[in-house]
């Protein structure tokens, strides 16, 4: 693929300002991941936060 072959696509003002919205609506850091290991067919990925958590 050469450069002449990449299309920029841009985003609007309205996409943005959405993104800038969930985020405002996400829970405040800080995050943690847990994340179970491929060996392991039980238990559960998730994000604890530090808000009220559901898993």
């Amino acid at each position: 693929m050469s450069d002449k072959d990449v299309t920029l696509d841009f985003m609007t003002e309205k996409e943005l300002l959405e993104i800038r919205e969930r985020c405002d609506k996400a829970t405040k850091g800080p995050w943690v991941s847990y994340v179970e290991s491929r060996e392991y067919g039980y238990g559960s990925n998730f994000i604890m936060t530090d808000g009220e958590d559901i898993e």
